[in-house]
């Protein structure tokens, strides 16, 4: 006994831990953009799809997803020399609000003005729009996003994100269609597409400093 306490005291005291964990989320498809992963990019992903898709069109770079559901820690341990998550660890789980689907339109720039015109999500032989739209912008100032209501169209800003609620629960279905129209502001260019985002779960191993 006195040898496993050791052992765990030793496993403590070393710098930095390996995580070996998990993420439920709805990955996402499509037959443009590039998929890849929305969250810490010191996250490795050992299974599943990505969460998210990055377009570049003319002047503006943005990325769409839907957010987490859950996420769980199986186990952890040192990360030095060797990452060894081998102490395992029960109910470490976090589950988001089983409520409405969320859509997160992030913009990375935008030299050109785009607006997003139109956002419909199509799951259970339903098309819906959003009940709900939120815009988080960044303030320098004061270092911080500010979110305000928003409304369809969207003026997409650098560094700003949109929050696109729709009153479908996420338990209802298994995969959901978003199919989004934006165009500048002239009108000269538009850019349609439509993402297939389905429920997928992602083994996760991150080593924290």
């Amino acid at each position: 006994m006195k040898i496993v306490i050791t052992f765990i005291s030793f496993i403590f005291l070393l710098p930095g831990c390996a995580i070996l964990g998990s993420e439920s989320y709805f990955a996402a498809d499509t037959t443009d953009g590039i998929p890849e992963w929305s969250d810490d990019p010191d996250i490795f992903h050992i299974t599943g799809k990505p969460d998210s898709i990055r377009y570049i069109k003319d002047e503006i770079e943005f990325k769409v997803y839907s957010p987490h559901l859950a996420s769980e820690i199986y186990s952890f341990g040192p990360c030095i020399p060797i990452p060894l998550p081998v102490i395992p660890l029960f109910g470490l789980d976090h589950s988001e609000q089983n409520g409405p689907v969320q859509i997160r339109f992030y913009v990375f720039q935008s030299s050109k003005t785009y607006q997003l015109i139109k956002a419909t999500v199509l799951a259970d032989n339903k098309s819906l729009s959003p009940m709900k739209i939120y815009a988080y912008h960044h303030n320098i100032a004061e270092g911080k996003y500010i979110a305000d209501e928003a409304f369809l169209p969207l003026s997409l800003i650098d560094e700003s994100t949109y929050v696109l609620t729709y009153d479908i629960l996420r338990s209802s279905t298994a995969v959901y269609d978003l199919v989004f129209f934006m165009q500048n502001e002239t009108g000269s260019k538009f850019f349609k597409d439509k993402i297939s985002f389905k429920q997928d779960t992602s083994t996760t191993f991150v080593c924290v400093p």
